[in-house]
């Protein structure tokens, strides 16, 4: 009981974390000291669970399937995990892989209108969706067993059959215009959006969508890249629920015989040298709360410098109110509205991003400290502020199985990263291992100065931020130079 009352405090204070900050800073030094001293006196003993079972079969295919029983409830969930989501865009034909999955997913299939087939999948109780990121594309359905059949059916339809009609894709494309008009009301999302181009110039993973690159969108390229991407052969499907009685690997294997590739699709992206480190990117906005961005580039998930840098991430800015981000710049200085840190890991890299929230006039203040923090994290931290890092971390498993969907979910990120089958069985011994020597040799290898720095606000802020690294100022919308 006392481990479960520990989660949601920690929840509770993280979610409050991520809310909109308070105008107030210095109103809120006090809340968040005495967030600390709470959390400092709590036990952070690790979670101890069993992960759940899991088989994995090889599909006719070449596809695999992971499977793991719960049958408490009569209802299924299947997802249909494709690699390579925008990773397999090219700049040229930007948004078109999001505006097809998009379609897909409300459009008409075989001889249904799309409005039919949502109506069926409503009747039946059914959820399906289809949704698209950097790494790989999922269509997911769950839906009670006796319905298995129809509803496998309709997904079979909308990957085989789909009727791409136009109507619905300009619903789609005036959607993703009015993205475009809104995604500089808030100086972060800017700054952030503006941080990615830095990271990965020259590719499209970098590239922010303009209105032009809906323009080249058609449903005949649309078509096309659905008999490029519907290959069984590197594909996961992860299957979890009551499974009794329903003959899955039959009816996968039809499906998935009847994909149209026959090869990988081929990646069109590669990432280019980084450029802009010894600059600031100024973006011009008219805000009376600056956001200020840093980010670099780190190795990807499988690399041994993984588990240095998630702890070294939790003691610099990703631990809520315990991390010195959030101390130094926000409880002590009353510096920032916000201050924090994270990671991102992926199969081909990861990266690092440090934020904060400011008042215009301190903007210069806030990054010059953020920076020094920062770096101060090149020296090993104190065995305590280490050892809660590490308890935080394990901690937070748990949420990964909450349900075997998740679980799945997670298992089959694993294997789309490269990692070994029982990588979250030792994920707990290689964190507890970590020595706070090696965290800062990992911060002081991949975190170094020559970081990716974006400050959303007036460009009267360009004398101040001078003062640290020449600066770049730039509209929210135009071409970086």
């Amino acid at each position: 009981m006392k481990k479960l009352i520990l989660l949601l405090a920690i929840s509770s204070l993280v979610a409050l974390q991520a809310q909109a900050p308070p105008r107030q800073a210095h109103l809120s030094s006090a809340t968040t000291e005495h967030a600390q001293k709470i959390l400092a006196g709590i036990p952070m003993e690790p979670v101890r669970f069993q992960p759940p079972t899991i088989k994995e079969i090889k599909l006719k295919s070449g596809a695999t399937l992971l499977v793991t029983d719960e049958n408490s409830l009569p209802f299924l969930t299947l997802e249909l995990h494709f690699p390579g989501g925008t990773k397999l865009e090219s700049i040229e034909h930007a948004g078109l892989w999001d505006a097809a999955t998009s379609l897909l997913a409300v459009d008409g299939a075989g001889n249904l209108t799309g409005d039919q087939i949502a109506e069926e999948f409503s009747r039946m109780g059914a959820r399906f969706s289809i949704r698209n990121d950097y790494e790989s594309w999922v269509v997911t359905l769950t839906v009670l067993k006796w319905h298995f059949p129809r509803a496998f059916q309709l997904l079979s339809d909308v990957l085989l059959r789909p009727q791409l009609s136009q109507d619905r894709l300009n619903v789609i494309l005036d959607g993703m215009e009015t993205d475009i008009a809104q995604r500089n009301n808030r100086p972060e999302s800017t700054a952030g959006r503006r941080l990615q181009e830095l990271l990965y110039p020259g590719s499209r993973r970098g590239k922010s969508l303009e209105k032009s690159d809906l323009q080249k969108i058609t449903t005949a390229g649309i078509k096309s890249e659905i008999a490029r991407r519907l290959y069984a052969g590197n594909m996961i499907v992860a299957a979890g629920g009551d499974l009794r009685g329903i003959n899955l690997e039959s009816s996968l294997d039809g499906l998935l015989s009847q994909f149209p590739a026959t090869a990988i699709p081929k990646e069109t992206e590669r990432l280019n040298p980084r450029k802009y480190t010894d600059k600031i990117l100024l973006v011009e906005m008219d805000v009376a709360q600056a956001a200020v961005t840093i980010g670099t580039i780190l190795p990807a998930h499988r690399s041994p410098d993984f588990y240095a840098l998630q702890i070294g991430n939790h003691v610099l800015g990703g631990n809520s109110f315990n991390s010195r981000l959030m101390k130094e710049v926000r409880a002590k200085r009353g510096l920032a509205y916000y201050a924090m840190s994270y990671t991102s890991f992926f199969e081909d890299d990861g990266r690092f991003i440090s934020a904060a929230g400011t008042r215009v006039e301190q903007a210069d203040e806030t990054l010059k400290l953020m920076l020094s923090i920062i770096h101060g994290m090149n020296k090993p931290a104190g065995e305590q502020e280490s050892g809660l890092a590490k308890d935080s971390i394990l901690n937070s498993l748990v949420f990964l199985y909450d349900d075997p969907e998740s679980y799945l979910r997670s298992q089959v990120r694993f294997r789309l990263h490269g990692l070994p089958v029982n990588y979250i069985q030792e994920y707990q011994k290689h964190i507890q291992s970590e020595s706070t020597t090696a965290v800062a040799k990992a911060f002081a290898k991949y975190v170094k100065s020559d970081v990716n720095i974006v400050v959303a606000g007036p460009k009267s802020l360009k004398a101040q931020l001078e003062k640290i690294r020449p600066v770049i100022v730039v509209g929210p919308e135009s071409r970086i130079p």
